[in-house]
């Protein structure tokens, strides 16, 4: 169970240094938080207990790598700069993700009617 163990920690690890990639604090924060987490863990025995904890590693993992997207501010034009990436739209096919990211463009628009909202912008990825 050991090897499983530090497995799911590297799995996590990278699914992090990917999910906030240039975000320096954010890299900090959650290198301390997956650390803390796995050392309260670290004495489970319970084959049930560490069941549910690595299935909740590899659900983590998932969310990590595809229902997350990283936006950054641009503060010329008030814009918040989402690129969805193909990871993100798996589960989609071409219209759904074409429809998700009209959503989002959509309610960002409405949004920005609103004196001081900040507009998302939707862009795609090329990797």
């Amino acid at each position: 169970m050991a090897n499983r163990g530090l497995s799911a920690y590297r799995r996590l690890f990278r699914a992090r240094q990917q999910l906030f990639q240039g975000d320096a604090l954010a890299l900090v924060k959650s290198r301390e938080e997956l650390r803390n987490e796995f050392i309260k863990n670290k004495f489970v025995t319970n084959p049930e207990e560490l069941k549910e904890i690595f299935l909740g590693v590899d659900e983590v993992e998932d969310m990590m790598l595809h229902g997350i997207m990283q936006g950054k501010v641009n503060e010329q034009t008030n814009t918040v700069e989402v690129k969805i990436k193909p990871e993100h739209t798996v589960a989609m096919d071409a219209e759904e993700a074409r429809n998700e990211r009209e959503k989002v463009a959509c309610a960002s628009q409405d949004e920005n009617k609103i004196d001081g909202a900040v507009l998302v912008e939707v862009t795609k990825s090329k990797g």
